[in-house]
């Protein structure tokens, strides 16, 4: 059937945020997406904190309900630790639309992820990836289909190296 194969059902890509340059423009990033300033989004997404933040449990749910009377009937949420990941919350719309939903696994930017995490060895973080896929997301039971997505920025620093030693092998 119909799949989407990399899709973000729930993100906090806040960290992305830039704030407008001009004088006038700084309450921007404060304001909700809306028709006054969606113009403005479309030339940067990155300009309203609003657009950087994706939770509400209904409104996904109705956009994945869209989704399925289109056709669909596989989703692959690549939304992992540090930008957002809600295992309970994709469990509750796959039960509520019928839609699967492939949950990944893994870390993303350094900039993302709590000290507890980037403090961590690789040995312990490959073991953390494995307890994950083999027996599920902390006490839930919901276990990730796919590694990824797997985030790193424009030059390769010491996390990036760690975390791609870490996803080969857990591969």
């Amino acid at each position: 059937g119909i799949t989407l194969p990399h899709e973000h059902l729930f993100s906090d890509i806040s960290f992305c945020y830039k704030s407008a340059e001009e004088i006038d423009r700084k309450e921007l990033g404060k304001q909700k997406v809306g028709l006054n300033n969606l113009y403005l989004v479309r030339r940067n997404p990155y300009i309203i904190k609003d657009n950087l933040i994706l939770f509400g449990e209904d409104l996904i749910t109705f956009e994945v309900l869209v989704f399925k009377k289109a056709g669909g009937n596989t989703i692959v949420d690549q939304t992992n630790i540090g930008v957002g990941r809600s295992p309970i919350a994709i469990r509750n719309i796959s039960n509520i639309t019928g839609i699967n939903i492939v949950m990944g696994c893994g870390y993303y930017m350094n900039s993302t992820l709590p000290d507890y995490i980037l403090n961590k060895s690789e040995s312990d973080l490959v073991k953390d990836m494995v307890k994950e896929i083999y027996y599920g997301v902390g006490n839930t039971n919901i276990r990730p289909g796919v590694i990824g997505e797997i985030g790193m920025g424009p030059v390769i620093e010491d996390w990036d190296e760690k975390l791609l030693k870490i996803v080969t092998k857990v591969h």
